[in-house]
This record gives C-alpha cells, sequence and structure tokens, in this order.
C-alpha cells in the first residue's frame, strides 16, 4: 500500500543512495550496519580533502552526515517510526541556521559555506568522479 511512510522510505533510500555512491541491495540492512556507515563517511571524509577547493572540510563533513542520518531515519522498518516530510525540513532548517549562521551579523567567510546550488554541484561532480 502505498503511504506517505512509504514516500519517506523511499526518499530515505534515495537520499542514502546518493551520499554512497551505489544502489542499496535489499541485503544492506543499512538502517542498523555502522559497518555501512562508517566506510560511507570516511570515504567522503578523503573526497573532501582531495577536492581543490574546500575550505572547510567539517561544515561539509557535518552536512553529508547529517543527510546520512536524515536518510537512515527515513527508511526505519516501523513506519511510524520514519519521519514526517515537515519533520525531515524542519530538522534540515535547524542544522543550516545553526551551522551556517544563517540571519546572524557574523556569517562565517563566503567560501566556507556552500549554498544549495553549489552542495549539489560539488556532491554531483564527487560522486561522478
Amino acid at each position: 500500500m502505498v503511504t506517505t511512510k512509504a514516500d519517506i522510505y523511499s526518499f530515505g533510500v534515495i537520499i542514502i543512495e546518493m551520499i554512497a555512491g551505489r544502489k542499496i541491495s535489499p541485503y544492506d540492512n543499512v538502517s542498523s550496519c555502522v559497518d555501512f556507515v562508517q566506510p560511507v563517511l570516511e570515504n567522503w571524509r578523503n573526497r573532501l580533502e582531495m577536492a581543490p577547493s574546500y575550505t572547510s572540510l567539517e561544515i561539509h563533513y557535518q552536512q553529508i552526515k547529517s543527510c546520512l542520518e536524515i536518510g537512515l531515519s527515513c527508511i526505519k522498518l516501523d513506519p511510524m517510526e520514519r519521519p514526517a516530510i515537515g519533520e525531515i525540513i524542519e530538522s534540515l532548517t535547524k542544522w543550516e541556521s545553526s551551522h551556517c549562521n544563517v540571519g546572524n551579523e557574523e556569517k562565517p567567510p563566503a567560501d566556507q559555506v556552500l549554498s544549495l546550488t553549489e552542495g549539489c554541484h560539488l556532491l554531483t561532480q564527487v560522486i561522478f568522479q
């Protein structure tokens, strides 16, 4: 049966596959496997360190980690434990406002914060290298 919780599950799979750079097998047991998450995050850290234009590795790494956590919460086996899309948006908005100082007078240097477009471009470059 197709429900909003099924859509959230699909959204989580897409997020995880984008971050992992590969399709997820039903046998991966992604939702509970630290053995899956650690190599993915380590791979991203290595790729970000090699990127010629990276300036703030930790901010980008934390963005990726936060998105991976959201993806994992979306694929929980119990549909009732999956977040609503509003909760996902709220989580991303809170993360952005607390880590990127949105709306504060003291903003980090422009070269340390990616816009959504720049972030998507970097993500695409890194995945398809």
